[in-house]
């Protein structure tokens, strides 16, 4: 209806729902950094090396970024409370169930459950903005729903290492359980559904097991609440709900540049704890301080890139005489200018802190020098991200927590590699030249931003043009011929049409057609073959064989190495296969881009020394490789 407001909420009714969503994302983000300072004691006391104990981080930022796959498009079906009550659930039990034991494997398999259930927490916050948050007033709202989440790495490993040193590590999960119990049972008795496919603008009452315990936010107009938006059914999560934010070009652009922006966040506060011991001989507690250096800054930038950005979005909207109001419904709205245009200035800032921390590392300075560029690394890096989470909302205002799921997928799996990668690129090049090469990532993204904001809406055109096309030309098949009608092949090359036609329910037998691929056929066959056996050439020599691998026979998560080649293999099929049928076009690219990686995995895994390097290299490098090219 063109005149029914965005959202009945009050002004104080959304801030406080912001605030609380905002304070929900906050469990995700704690239950990681929390954990970082109690490492060296668990694997004291579980008789692991440190290395055993950072894969239960690498595992839980996997984890993490899968998770939201499901949560994602199960809350744009659904509705947003049921979301929110299946993660506190995984949370609350995975955290008590980590405080009971004692076990390194029981350590690894909790963390994954409990990654599953935070990992939710995050992209549902963006899902809540969209449904109640006009485009022009989104930015100051996704500022401060990020302001807990971005405090949350900085406060967490202050309070994880007191936490650690006086009460023990099992007191980190009971100090998570009891937090989830608390803003549990406040969300459980006062958040609303907010999903528009349930609620509209909020006037209508959801289904039954969507709605609070008691209406805390019920608006004054009784008439307008007692109406009811058509039933849904519970859905199953569909984690490829995601392809349609991967496939998307501009999607992929901004989960390019997330992508590349968390790289910086967890390449900064991986390295740092290391450096500070081995540099200034800090303890646990004060490299924990540290970290508030990075926290402040993106503090700071919560609260004045919001209003930037919603400046800036009204400026563009006035530069190109479209009502504000009806600015989110035009398509002419060059939101990509809007909300990209503030991040320019970031970009260069986040390039020379990132410069300057490093070198001053590179020769230990001051301490005062590294903390204040990452003040500034905080501060930058903050902003841009901001800038890229508006945007992508504004992109998919329909599936905002699906999206924001696609985003959470590829800034935890590239933050798992980073975090994998940073110790030995910093041994091997010292930390000036490590930084220098993650501001090399900033000016990769640069070209394509400018051309997101220059051709936006052309791209987004030309995509639609593109998807049309394709619709048209698929094959068309023949159904429910009258008797008169004679039986024509279909318009595909590949198919034919039986003659024999049943008199009864006037069904069509189709059946591929002969085809000699000559030579040709052959040579893929040949090349199959050869890329089936490189597979479990990869699983054999350092798994079955660990005689052979004196440097890694010692440790027992060797194994680790092959399921993942493997694996990725089975786990990534079901998102590539649309792909490929979708994009046929594409397939010999593909071949030519999936080799390469394959080998590169190959030879990169065989001058690994470290487990996390064999890991990334033979396992996940192969294993994309190898993914994309089979």
């Amino acid at each position: 209806m063109q005149g029914e407001v965005f959202s009945v909420y009050s002004l104080w009714s959304k801030r406080l729902m912001i605030v609380s969503v905002s304070l929900f994302a906050l469990l995700g983000t704690m239950a990681t950094s929390m954990y970082y300072p109690a490492l060296p004691t668990v694997a004291s006391d579980l008789g692991v090396s440190i290395t055993d104990v950072n894969l239960s981080v690498t595992t839980f930022m996997i984890l993490q970024g899968i998770a939201p796959t499901f949560v994602g498009s199960f809350s744009d079906s659904s509705g947003r409370r049921l979301a929110y009550i299946a993660c506190f659930s995984i949370f609350l039990a995975a955290n008590i169930a980590l405080a009971l034991q004692n076990t390194y494997g029981g350590l690894l398999a909790l963390r994954c459950v409990q990654s599953a259930g935070a990992g939710g927490l995050i992209p549902l916050a963006s899902g809540v903005i969209a449904d109640i948050v006009e485009p022009a007033e989104r930015g100051s709202y996704m500022a401060w729903a990020t302001v807990a989440p971005v405090l949350g790495p900085a406060l967490a490993p202050v309070l994880g290492g007191v936490l650690t040193r006086y009460l023990g590590w099992h007191s980190i999960f009971w100090f998570l359980a009891i937090a989830c119990i608390v803003l549990g049972v406040l969300f459980l008795f006062f958040f609303p559904e907010t999903n528009r496919k349930l609620v509209g603008n909020g006037a209508h009452m959801p289904p039954r097991l969507s709605q609070p315990f008691y209406f805390f936010f019920r608006q004054g107009n009784k008439r307008q609440q007692e109406g009811f938006i058509e039933r849904r059914s519970i859905s199953f999560p569909n984690p490829f709900s995601i392809l349609k934010v991967v496939l998307d070009k501009e999607g992929a652009v901004v989960l390019a540049g997330n992508g590349v922006i968390n790289i910086l966040i967890a390449g900064v506060n991986t390295g740092l704890p290391p450096l500070m011991k081995n540099l200034y001989g800090l303890s646990e507690v004060q490299t924990s301080l540290c970290f508030l250096a990075f926290g402040i800054g993106s503090a700071v930038c919560t609260v004045i890139t919001g209003r930037l950005m919603d400046r800036a979005y009204r400026r563009t909207a006035a530069k190109h005489n479209i009502p504000l109001k009806l600015a989110r419904r035009d398509p002419n709205m060059p939101v990509e200018h809007a909300r990209l245009q503030v991040t320019w200035p970031h970009i260069a800032a986040a390039i020379a802190g990132l410069l300057g921390y490093g070198w001053t590392l590179n020769k230990p300075t001051h301490l005062a020098g590294p903390m204040v560029f990452l003040f500034v690394i905080g501060y930058t890096t903050t902003a841009v991200a901001q800038a890229l989470n508006a945007l992508m909302v504004d992109l998919f205002p329909q599936d905002a927590a699906t999206a924001s799921a696609a985003n959470n997928l590829i800034r935890c799996g590239l933050g798992a590699a980073i975090t994998a990668a940073i110790q030995p690129l910093t041994l091997a090049v010292r930390p000036g030249w490590t930084y220098t090469i993650c501001s090399g990532f900033l000016l990769i993204i640069v070209p394509f931003f400018i051309a997101l904001t220059r051709f936006g809406p052309e791209i987004l055109e030309a995509s639609s043009q593109l998807e049309s096309h394709e619709l048209h030309s698929w094959p068309t098949t023949v159904s429910q011929p009258t008797v008169s009608e004679p039986v024509t092949r279909t318009s595909s090359p590949m198919f034919e049409v039986d003659p024999e036609i049943s008199a009864e329910n006037d069904l069509v037998m189709s059946q591929l057609a002969p085809v000699d691929g000559g030579i040709a056929a052959w040579r893929l066959l040949g090349a199959a073959f050869v890329f089936e056996t490189l597979l479990g050439v990869t699983q054999s020599p350092r798994t079955n064989q660990r005689q052979l691998t004196q440097s890694f026979a010692s440790s027992p998560y060797i194994g680790i190495v092959g399921t993942i080649a493997s694996g990725l293999g089975y786990i990534g099929a079901p998102f590539i296969m649309p792909f490929i049928q979708k994009h046929q076009r594409w397939r010999r690219q593909m071949i030519w881009v999936g080799w390469p990686i394959c080998i590169g995995g190959l030879v990169a895994g065989s001058f690994a020394n470290t487990l996390e390097t064999l890991i990334l290299t033979q396992g996940v490098a192969y294993g994309v490789g190898f993914l994309i090219l089979y």
